[in-house]
């Protein structure tokens, strides 16, 4: 569908050669096929015909960070910021990217400033919560969890919650090692057993 999408904005194009827009979007439909070098060259046309469009310099940022260029990928989102303040995507995204490069504390303060825009972004809770934990902040990245999860009931986590609270206990002496109840693994049971009988 992608691939198509890409033979329909180029027949815009041709058409109408200064049409940002349909460049913006060709650069979107060649990152879904996986063509990122083609998408940047479109995306950096998009940028040269219309330099203040927010969405081609986040897509661009995006496009960047897939192809290792996580520097050059800070910059054309934190632009796409500053051209729209509220810019979710470019927000979540740059705290993506953060997080890739193991700088959880602005991660996190990537998504707390998603949550300022739209406070009920439940994967932006849930990544903020990972961010945290990875800088260490346990108890809040485990209050952070816990509102995302009263934000979406989500089973994923749910199970992530109950992980943490695993890890936070402390291991008898003498072991290395974390004892799993074994009734948790019922279903894995029935079809290992299935599985056999066959």
């Amino acid at each position: 569908m992608a691939l198509s999408a890409c033979g329909h904005y180029i027949g815009a194009i041709t058409l109408c050669p200064t049409h940002f827009k349909a460049m913006k979007l060709l650069g979107r439909a060649l990152f879904g096929v996986g063509e990122y070098k083609a998408a940047e060259k479109a995306l950096e046309e998009a940028i040269f015909l219309k330099s203040a469009y927010a969405d081609a310099h986040c897509d661009t940022g995006s496009t960047l960070h897939v192809i290792g260029e996580d520097e050059r990928a800070i910059q054309e989102l934190q632009k796409a910021i500053d051209l729209k303040p509220g810019h979710i995507d470019a927000l979540y995204n740059l705290g993506g990217l953060y997080m890739d490069m193991g700088r959880y504390q602005r991660a996190s303060e990537m998504y707390t400033k998603v949550l300022a825009v739209l406070p009920n972004h439940w994967r932006a809770q849930r990544n903020k919560a990972v961010a945290l934990l990875g800088a260490n902040e346990v108890k809040e990245a485990k209050k952070t969890l816990k509102e995302a999860f009263k934000m979406t009931n989500r089973v994923e986590l749910h199970d992530a919650i109950a992980h943490m609270k695993q890890m936070q206990k402390k291991p008898a002496k003498g072991k290395d090692f974390v004892v799993v109840e074994p009734s948790n693994f019922k279903m894995l049971k029935k079809l290992s057993l299935d599985v056999l009988l066959q």
